[in-house]
């Protein structure tokens, strides 16, 4: 698969044999309601306390592909998809495992890449590496209040991303750049909604 349908070396699309760009390697996800056991002789209470359901949705996945980018034309072919010359041995180095801050400040190992030679393409594969994964839960807490056989009224509190929990992007994958490597995105923060709905 060729990005933007626009081979790096227009002289040889092989090249670009590699991952696709949503090549997701490992996810698993599940769900679950519950009904929330609240049961009282007390209308008020009933009536206030009761019928409360609980669902969630928990998302675990590894992260996307990327390559390293040279950062300028290189090959002076007006491409500008030129990548970077890989100067290491064995797989690049990622820093998942590392503790938040050394992880958003080098994901993977910059010291491993140079500039191609002029009129050259670059050395290294196409996504070559994987960025960092997913790991998020949905949940809501949703109430109904039957107010007859055919009518209901249903409030609801969502919360997606409800553990606020930082789920970064791809870092920066130009070797020119000054955050090469870096961590710098990520996908939505926590976000809380309250609806309510009428069935009739």
């Amino acid at each position: 698969m060729i990005d933007n349908a626009q081979a790096s070396n227009p002289f040889r699309w092989s090249v670009d044999k590699g991952q696709a760009d949503f090549d997701v390697r490992s996810r698993f996800v599940t769900s679950f309601i519950y009904d929330l056991p609240f049961k009282s002789r007390n209308l008020f209470a009933e009536a206030l306390l009761g019928d409360w359901r609980l669902n969630g949705i928990l998302t675990l996945q590894t992260g996307t592909p990327f390559s390293i980018a040279a950062g300028v034309d290189r090959s002076l072919a007006g491409v500008g998809l030129d990548r970077a010359d890989f100067v290491g041995s064995g797989a690049v180095a990622t820093y998942n495992d590392r503790e938040r801050n050394r992880k958003v400040a080098q994901f993977f190992d910059t010291s491993v890449w140079a500039l191609p030679a002029l009129g050259t393409f670059g050395t290294s594969g196409r996504n070559i590496i994987h960025g960092p994964g997913m790991q998020n839960f949905d949940a809501s807490l949703f109430k109904i209040i039957h107010l007859s056989e055919a009518k209901q009224f249903e409030l609801r509190w969502e919360l997606f991303n409800s553990l606020n929990r930082p789920n970064f992007l791809n870092p920066i994958t130009s070797s020119q750049s000054s955050a090469f490597g870096r961590l710098t995105s990520a996908r939505d923060p926590r976000i809380m909604q309250i609806a309510a709905k009428f069935y009739f």
